[in-house]
């Protein structure tokens, strides 16, 4: 009740404050004349999807440079310099650095806005025209910054969007007008699956350690895979535009879905996530060009030795769809290991090898390094993406647009970057579990704190260190007003059981923007809202007497309910 107090007199005019049109970029925030510019990653922003950020995720500054303790709770929180590369030598700035710099942009204007809902929807987003004029303005807001070096996206499903992306990027390169200049792009960890086949080597390069062999297999773990009916299903198979002499018969159920595509197009899950299947066939087909006999044979054979799993419903990592929440990557890697371990095993029962493993979600980095060390194989995230991308900055030379990411691909840094990488005993030092067992940021904290901490927004009690950042320094990106709105700064959802720890629900309200563009799309607190409850950037509700009531089928003394539960039939913590 306090914090609610709290944030009420924060003002919910969100004022926006033009010095965060450009994060860590902007010419109030560059360094000394005599230091050199900021090397910056530019990334592209859901809109409304608004969350206590960590080190590890991708809208986290600590995810992609070392930053002081001091500067947590800034606004206006900077990379320490100098910045370093492999574990710790001193970088002059260059192809080599591991350390960079990190602005946003928001995709959505009043036109059109690519929310998590947009990005989730299995048909919507890769032919969405309405998304064509926010993601231009963003793109050549990146391309037209010189501190910007390269651009990737803040969600994995991002990836389905790059042709979307070239289209607008040629419309801006046709702009007299325009300042902007072609540089490396890779929206998603998805999108670095084409390096495992030979279909965008350069002639002559040897690739035997990344190219995929027919006994070898690629998982990839997505964070979330929508609920699709069997329509939805057919939608899909459309869209990918693959045809076959044979019709493919309607899928009956999700299972026979799921069967359906590994049939068809190659791609495996286990029984019962036939979901996950769908929703990486969906970005796995924007990757190639299907017309192209070349691009499509090395498609089919990726998606013949490509298996799913989903995490949308882990312990510990369920309030990243529920609620765009805390996640307790403390949680999630004590309850991951048997899901990732029993799909290896049916890998290895099949006669097949693990080659390595692609982590989908934006928020799944900081668990990546406990990933290698439990299993010994490489895995890659969007923090490889970033990295690598960045690295080809000093060297990309494409010839056009249309040659955007053929260069990428056969760009000689860039590919170093990936073959560095791709190394099972690879330990990300700025976050995750490190070589002695401890997990960054969370270490020395006692159970209950720590299993309280999607409640609490990652914020342990003093004098530990936070490990989350408040809402209210959450940053939207260019095209959007800084601060959100407070009415996305938190949300009772978290009061439900199961969308937070051990089954258990918070005893009041918590940091996450499900009342904006964080939450589920359709009736989320009840059965008389829909959509966003508050409006993808909370523009529905003017205080929070506004959000829509939480109802369940059990009556709590502070007359809270709980409607969208894990489990329905019990009533939240009161």
């Amino acid at each position: 009740y306090t914090y609610m107090l709290s944030l009420c007199a924060l003002g919910a005019d969100g004022s926006s404050d033009p010095r965060r049109q450009l994060s860590f970029a902007s010419l109030a925030e560059l360094p000394p004349p005599a230091t050199p510019p900021l090397r910056t990653l530019g990334i592209l922003n859901l809109d409304g999807y608004y969350y206590p950020t960590q080190p590890g995720d991708v809208n986290d500054l600590r995810t992609w440079c070392r930053v002081s303790e001091s500067l947590v709770d800034d606004p206006e929180y900077t990379c320490e310099l100098p910045l370093r590369h492999d574990g710790g030598t001193p970088c002059d700035g260059g192809a080599t650095c591991d350390e960079f710099g990190a602005a946003y942009a928001v995709i959505g204007d009043k036109g059109g806005q690519f929310t998590f809902h947009v990005s989730e929807t299995p048909t919507n987003a890769w032919n969405d025209t309405d998304l064509i004029s926010p993601l231009e303005k963003a793109v050549k807001h990146f391309l037209e910054e010189d501190d910007i070096k390269a651009i990737t996206c803040n969600v994995g499903f991002c990836a389905e969007l790059q042709p979307m992306v070239l289209n607008v990027t040629a419309s801006i390169q046709q702009d007299p007008s325009s300042t902007a200049k072609l540089k490396p792009m890779l929206l998603g960890s998805p999108a670095l699956l084409p390096v495992f086949t030979g279909v965008f080597r350069a002639t002559g390069e040897d690739h035997e350690k990344l190219l995929l062999q027919p006994d070898e297999r690629i998982l990839i773990i997505t964070s979330y895979y929508p609920a699709l009916d069997t329509t939805q299903l057919d939608a899909i198979i459309q869209d990918v535009g693959i045809r076959s002499n044979v019709p493919i018969p309607t899928a009956t159920d999700l299972e026979h879905a799921r069967l359906l595509i590994e049939q068809y197009f190659g791609i495996k899950a286990l029984p019962g996530q036939g979901d996950a299947a769908l929703s990486i066939l969906r970005q796995l087909y924007r990757l190639y060009d299907s017309s192209k006999p070349d691009e499509l044979n090395s498609l089919l054979y990726l998606a013949n030795r490509t298996v799913v799993i989903g995490w949308n419903d882990m312990e510990g990592y369920i309030p990243v769809d529920q609620g765009g929440g805390f996640h307790n990557v403390n949680l999630t890697l004590s309850n991951y290991y048997s899901l990732v371990n029993d799909t290896i095993a049916n890998i290895t029962r099949d006669g097949f090898t693990l080659k390595a493993i692609v982590m989908e979600s934006t928020e799944m980095p900081a668990h990546s390094n406990k990933v290698r060390m439990d299993f010994g194989v490489p895995v890659f995230d969007i923090s490889t993406v970033g990295r690598c991308v960045m690295s080809a900055a000093d060297t990309f030379r494409p010839i056009g647009v249309n040659d955007l990411f053929l260069a990428l691909f056969r760009n000689p840094a860039f590919r170093d970057c990936i073959t560095r990488l791709f190394d099972a005993s690879f330990i990300e030092p700025k976050f995750g579990t490190q070589a002695d067992g401890t997990l960054r940021f969370y270490e020395g904290l006692p159970q209950d704190v720590v299993d309280a901490l999607t409640c609490t927004g990652g914020r342990p009690p003093l004098p530990s260190k936070p490990i989350g950042r408040l809402m209210q320094n959450y940053d939207p990106g260019y095209g959007a007003k800084f601060p959100v709105d407070p009415i996305c700064y938190q949300t009772p959802i978290c009061r439900c059981p199961g969308t937070t720890t051990r089954n258990e629900g918070c005893a009041g309200w918590c940091p996450g923007s499900a009342n904006c563009g964080g939450g589920s799309f359709g009736n989320q607190n009840n059965q008389n809202e829909s959509g966003y409850p508050c409006g993808v950037r909370g523009e529905l509700c003017t205080t929070l007497l506004d959000v829509p009531v939480l109802e369940s089928t059990t009556f709590n003394a502070d007359s809270v309910y709980a409607f969208q539960c894990m489990n329905p039939n019990e009533p939240t913590n009161a």
